[in-house]
């Protein structure tokens, strides 16, 4: 009987761990390139980029983070979108029905 009860009671947990992973935000990558006004890139140098998420509706923003970043030798860069402030944008839903998001990128 004691297995039977441990037995149900890691099947509920592991329900229970299963729900909770399926609302939670993975961050998001992205890349990037910088180049000049004459589509030259711009090869190590430090970048500010700014990421801003906001709905389509384009009233208000629901999610902001600035990244200091440095290009490699081709002129990329890469980011993670998320990683500035992990507990913010997880809690963020993202599944809202009827709800499109957009996201505007500054460099």
């Amino acid at each position: 009987m004691k297995i039977n009860k441990l037995f149900l009671s890691f099947i509920l947990l592991l329900i229970v761990f299963s729900a909770n992973a399926q609302t939670v935000h993975r961050p998001l990558s992205f890349q990037g390139f910088v180049a000049n006004n004459e589509r030259e890139a711009r090869v190590e140098i430090p970048i500010d980029v700014r990421f801003t998420i906001y709905p389509a509706t384009g009233v208000g923003y629901v999610y902001d983070e600035v990244q200091n970043l440095t290009t490699d030798l081709y002129g990329n860069f890469h980011a993670v979108i998320g990683k500035v402030s992990p507990a913010l944008f997880q809690s963020m839903d993202f599944t809202a029905k009827g709800v499109d998001y957009w996201m505007k990128v500054e460099v």
